[in-house]
């Protein structure tokens, strides 16, 4: 396998290893929501049919075999998360269906009006209540750094590029990450959707990001995020543009939680 593919492979494979223990850490929470459930067993789900589509267009375009079986190897791995991701459903469902059992049928609450739908991955278990959260603005103008690597990733959870310039746009929650142990970049901030790496935050913008959660008190914790995620692009003539992620993120950064929605200025 070249340096190239393997750098790929041990992406790949530090990505899984993040969703096994996504699963995991569901599986040893003793009053996991019926909600963060659904939301696993979708994410799961998802990454399962992704790689296992890039596995296919890898086989046609003459990828590295060595490259391939790992990740068919890695697909075998993710199917057994995704039916234990599945058995915490169904566990939830009986839980919420025993405690209504025994409750009086509430009246059906008035109709609300609903906002124009826009595409949306399913994201990942994250957003529980009270976990840390950036504050936006709604722009989605803070722009990812996105590695050559992480192309392939996006490819494998948005899909293939399309025949036109700005071809999808779609919306998602995704996770910042400090990471320490990055050789390449001390102090480096990371981008992931579905516990898969996508991007990083750029140095001066991962060092604001860093100053300002010390400040908050959330040094080192995950934060969740929304994101926007454009899809590349492929004319006939063979040319191709790159997947592009951008951040929703109100500067200076503040930061928030999904049960208040208020943000705190760091």
């Amino acid at each position: 396998m070249t340096p190239d593919w393997q750098a790929k492979a041990e992406a790949f494979t530090a990505a899984v290893g993040d969703v096994e223990a996504m699963v995991a850490t569901a599986e040893a929470t003793t009053d996991l929501a019926h909600e963060d459930a659904i939301r696993l067993k979708r994410s799961t789900e998802g990454i399962v049919e992704a790689v296992d589509g890039l596995i296919s267009r890898l086989k046609q375009n003459g990828a590295d075999p060595n490259f391939t079986w790992t990740l068919a190897s890695l697909l075998r791995t993710l199917r057994s998360a995704d039916r234990r991701a599945a058995k915490l459903v169904r566990q939830a469902s009986d839980t919420i269906n025993g405690v209504a059992g025994a409750q009086v049928e509430a009246a059906p609450a008035p109709a609300k009006a609903r906002a124009p739908r826009r595409p949306w991955f399913p994201g990942r278990l994250g957003d529980f209540p009270g976990k840390p959260r950036l504050a936006g603005d709604g722009a989605y103008g803070l722009e990812v750094v996105v590695e050559a690597f992480s192309q392939d990733v996006l490819d494998a959870l948005f899909g293939p590029r399309t025949n036109e310039m700005g071809g999808g746009d779609t919306f998602c929650v995704g996770e910042l990450l400090p990471e320490d142990r990055d050789i390449y970049s001390a102090g480096a901030v990371a981008v992931y959707v579905s516990s898969l790496k996508v991007g990083s935050l750029s140095r001066d913008d991962a060092r604001h990001f860093r100053e300002a959660a010390a400040r908050a008190g959330i040094a080192g914790q995950s934060v969740d995020v929304d994101l926007l995620v454009t899809k590349g692009w492929r004319r006939r003539d063979g040319e191709e543009g790159p997947y592009r992620v951008s951040l929703d993120a109100r500067l200076p950064f503040e930061f928030g939680s999904r049960s208040d929605r208020g943000a705190q200025t760091a």
